[in-house]
């Protein structure tokens, strides 16, 4: 390295006049403090400083191409995902799981920021300060095409978040009792949302006379307060307007709205209830909603808490019966039957309670109990009835039926007796024992009780119980019995003489399984035993006569039987819904796991568990989707609470005037549906007609309609087809969809292609060769 000299100091002539400085000593001065000038620091730039290198670095992140490649990956196999899960479950479940989502809403907003950022990534910010147009002009395409993605990304968060989609349920009849038995009407202006549901409670004060015994003479302020009380409660269950009258007993009403999802929250161990679900629906689903629950204040001291929800609940009119209950519970089994080339059918409680009224279907039901093994042999093989022709009955059967005693010392031989008036008081004995046998009286149970009582004999337009008196004599001691063929389990009413109790079982078969109420349009009957140790067995009954003996049934499956009924050259078929070996008359609600992504129908509604808190004492109710709402009493309020699917009202409505399916050729598949609709505005004018099939939507009023669903109705009693006339009654599904971001997904999209063709257009940067970049680079360096 070259050492610096040290050069000669030139000296400047002075010119005339000017001003010289004379070095000054400290000699000179003396002492003197001379002030000081500190020069100004200059401050510290704003992305030097820690907050400001953070934001910087947090900008560059985003405004990263790794960035936006991971973001960009994941939303294409979002879509990907969601795509299939539409086309295997549905709209609503991809909804829950994906669409309307927390990360989904996340994913869109990262890769908004994302293009935002790289977008202002490119700006000159020199040319910014100077007020220029920071972007240059080979950036154009890059820079449109950027604004046009904003635009789509931000219309993807604007229809999750104020998107509206619902449907419209009519019926294609103007008959008012069919549309009563369908639940529906055929002209609405109401949309149910899909995906939320509302929760109303309401407050009533319930009447001082409430719940006490009633003046037999009637009148008075109590029968007048206990009317409006009641009159208030079925407008408020039939989801009417409380009269303007009556609206001062409503002290509360609020609402409240939540969206639980497609699926139940949690297992429900007391109702034997497991969510199942397949497994990647189950990770997206707990991703979705990971802590499900949902609590309200609705006013000071009131609160309501939701503990469970269940997608899809049966109602049960009966409930276990409690431990202490026992005695007074009986065998509850419900059975669908299905005629031929249905899919609908009628579904059936059968009970061991005594029900006097005689069945409106076509099929007779009857339930029998007996923890007596001797019996069950005498249930599934009935013996044949006497013919009609005959003159006299026989040696085991009379016109009346057969009486079946099984005694102790002979319980492989069974005494039959045959119930005749033509042997009533005669004694008969019994083959090998020291036993007399006789008929006492035949008749219908229930006028023998109310002739007992000082009653009116039996009503004829009734179902009988026909019933036969009878003793048992052994060794001077007679024992009498009453049996009923209906009721063998009714065991008080067993009448005996003396001490000496009854040591053997009692059978009475009686022929008719009408038991002596003629319908000629009853198809035949079934009947169902419920023996020792809860075991079920059931057997068949044609018009003519037994069609099959009793079997064993699986009470378990629900897999379907044949029966032996063919008017159409197809078998119907039954099955098990339910079972419940001790029940009591109670409403129960049981949930129910379907496929994911099937609709709730008339039978499968969604029901909540929750709790209702009054001024701290909880209240917990299940309410069920539907008008009829749930009831707590709380001191002198009763609060009744109604579970139902939000909805909005359109300003204008709906009439369904035909609901169709076209068929495969050759097959009963459907093809399509259509929907042929009247829309009234509102507004004076004529009610314009629409046709809406698949892939053919109608657009009013910012609404789109699709025709979503279509069925065929059955009649609820009789489970028959439903018919105005020689037609089917139908009901339709419109969904209707408002989707905010319509019209900037369009805009958004043209401005995308308007981007992509500027860039090739002007020859965007990264299209030009390596060398004119390398200059440009150069010349943006310099």
């Amino acid at each position: 390295m070259a050492r610096k000299k040290n050069r000669p100091t030139l000296a400047l002539p002075t010119p005339e006049g000017a001003i010289t400085t004379e070095p000054v000593t400290s000699s000179d001065l003396g002492t003197v403090t001379l002030p000081t000038e500190q020069p100004n620091k200059p401050s510290e730039p704003f992305f030097q400083t820690p907050l400001g290198k953070g934001l910087k670095g947090l900008f560059k992140a985003f405004a990263s191409l790794q960035l936006a490649i991971v973001l960009l990956t994941c939303f294409g196999i979002t879509l990907i995902a969601a795509t299939y899960i539409e086309s295997w479950y549905s709209t609503k479940v991809v909804g829950d799981t994906v669409y309307h989502t927390w990360w989904f809403a996340l994913l869109l907003t990262l890769l908004l920021i994302n293009i935002i950022c790289a977008a202002l990534k490119k700006m000159d910010l020199a040319a910014l300060r100077q007020f220029r147009w920071p972007w240059k002009r080979h950036q154009t395409g890059f820079l449109v095409t950027h604004v046009g993605l904003v635009i789509l990304v931000s219309s993807g968060l604007l229809t999750a978040f104020g998107g509206v989609e619902g449907q419209m349920v009519m019926v294609d009849t103007k008959n008012p009792e069919l549309q009563d038995k369908a639940g529906l009407s055929n002209t609405t202006s109401t949309i149910h949302l899909g995906n939320e549901d509302q929760i109303e409670v309401f407050q009533v004060a319930v009447p001082s006379s409430h719940g006490r015994r009633r003046n037999p003479l009637g009148g008075g302020q109590d029968e007048a307060a206990e009317r409006q009380f009641t009159e208030v409660i079925r407008a408020i269950s039939r989801g009417e307007e409380v009269p303007e009258n009556l609206r001062s007993l409503v002290k509360g009403t609020w609402r409240t709205t939540m969206t639980p999802g497609s699926f139940a929250w949690y297992d429900d161990p007391a109702k034997k209830f497991t969510v199942e679900l397949p497994r990647g629906l189950k990770i997206l689903n707990a991703i979705a909603n990971p802590f499900p629950g949902f609590a309200a204040t609705l006013a000071p001291g009131v609160e309501v808490k939701v503990n469970n929800y269940y997608p899809h609940t049966e109602f049960w009119p009966y409930s276990p019966a409690e431990s202490d209950k026992l005695e007074q519970s009986f065998p509850a089994l419900k059975v669908k039957i299905t005629p031929p080339g249905s899919t609908e059918g009628l579904e059936k409680w059968v009970t061991g309670e005594p029900i006097p009224s005689p069945d409106s279907a076509l099929v007779f039901f009857q339930m029998f109990t007996t923890n007596d093994p001797a019996l069950v042999g005498e249930f599934s093989n009935p013996p044949d009835p006497l013919p009609s022709d005959a003159k006299e009955p026989s040696a085991t059967m009379g016109r009346e039926g057969q009486l079946v005693l099984v005694f102790p010392e002979k319980p492989h031989e069974p005494f039959r007796l045959p119930v005749d008036r033509t042997k009533l008081n005669q004694a008969i004995a019994v083959p090998g024992t020291r036993r007399k046998v006789t008929l006492l009286e035949i008749d219908d149970l229930v006028s023998y009780i109310g002739r007992m009582r000082g009653g009116a004999p039996h009503d004829p337009t009734q179902a009988g119980f026909p019933m036969v008196r009878f003793s048992v004599t052994e060794e001077d001691q007679p024992v009498e019995m009453l049996l009923c063929a209906r009721l063998p389990q009714l065991k008080t009413l067993q009448f005996k003489s003396g001490e000496k109790q009854a040591e053997f079982s009692a059978c009475y078969h009686y022929p008719d399984y009408q038991w002596g109420k003629k319908n000629n349009r009853v198809m035949g009957a079934m009947h169902f035993l419920q023996g020792p140790e809860g075991k079920v067995y059931y057997r068949v009954y044609g018009k003519d006569g037994l069609k099959e003996k009793g079997q064993p049934l699986d009470v378990t499956s629900t897999s379907p039987h044949e029966l032996p009924w063919r008017p159409m050259g197809k078998p119907f078929e039954f099955r098990v819904m339910g079972y419940l070996p001790n029940a009591v008359e109670r409403g129960d609600f049981m949930p129910r796991n379907v496929r994911p992504g099937a609709e709730p129908t008339e039978r499968l509604q969604p029901a909540i568990r929750a709790t209702l808190t009054i001024k701290g004492q909880p209240h917990e109710f299940w309410a069920r989707m539907g008008m009829s709402p749930a009831r707590v009493q709380a001191g002198d309020d009763m609060y009744l609470i109604r579970f139902r699917q939000a909805r909005i009202h359109t300003p204008f409505a709906v009439t369904l005037e035909r609901a169709r399916a076209d068929k495969d050729p050759g097959t009963t598949r459907a093809a399509s549906y259509q929907s042929d609709i009247l829309l009234d505005l509102k507004d004076g004018s004529a009610p314009t007609k629409h046709q809406i099939y698949m892939n053919h939507t109608l657009d009013h009023g910012g609404y789109r309609f699709f025709q979503a669903n279509y069925q065929e109705l059955t009649d609820p009693e009789s489970g028959m087809p439903l018919l105005d006339g020689e037609r089917p009654v139908a009901q339709s599904g419109l969904t209707l969809a408002r989707d905010p971001g319509l019209e900037m997904k369009y805009l958004g999209s043209t401005v995308v292609v308007l981007g992509i063709f500027i860039m090739f257009w002007m020859k965007a940067y990264f299209f030009k060769s390596l060398g004119t970049r390398g200059a440009e680079e150069a010349a943006v360096q310099t």
